[in-house]
């Protein structure tokens, strides 16, 4: 499906391009041009959206950090232990298994600074952490999870 889209992206801009080069030879945009021109940019438009909703689909809603007692959590692979700030965020979804606001998190785990925390720990030990750690879309837009169970709820 994704060569399908940039396919036929590539052959949208092939078609804008070719109606670009016709309004330039004649100096002015034709009626024909401007439609041309109008609907590769609704295509392109849809497209673009198309692509970034099978991108979106293609990261797991459900990629969990599992966790082994003391500080040692997974996801895919050998334990890491985590710093008591990033135990205290993971521990506080463990318990809760649900979306929270900052100032919920913040209160819950007893910190200061969650989003700097689920930052450190997306960006110090796997990729994998940080495809189970799922951010807000920006104010007031879902709030924060982070999906952790008990090693011996694996699957």
């Amino acid at each position: 499906m994704r060569e399908q889209i940039l396919r036929e992206l590539a052959a949208v801009d092939a078609m804008e391009a070719a109606a670009s080069a016709a309004a330039r030879r004649h100096g002015y945009a034709t009626d024909d041009d401007l439609k041309v021109m109008r609907e590769c940019a609704t295509r392109r438009t849809t497209l673009t959206r198309l692509f970034r909703e099978m991108e979106a689909s293609e990261t797991p809603d459900n990629a969990t950090i599992w966790y082994h007692g003391d500080q040692g959590y997974s996801v895919n692979g050998r334990p890491v232990s985590v710093t008591d700030e990033e135990h205290k965020v993971l521990q506080v979804f463990a318990e809760k298994q649900t979306a929270m606001k900052r100032s919920e998190l913040e209160e819950a785990a007893v910190i200061s600074n969650a989003p700097r925390v689920l930052t450190k720990l997306a960006k110090s030990y796997s990729e994998a952490f940080a495809a189970a750690i799922r951010r807000p879309g920006g104010k007031g837009k879902g709030g924060y999870f982070v999906r952790v169970l008990p090693i011996g709820e694996r699957e």
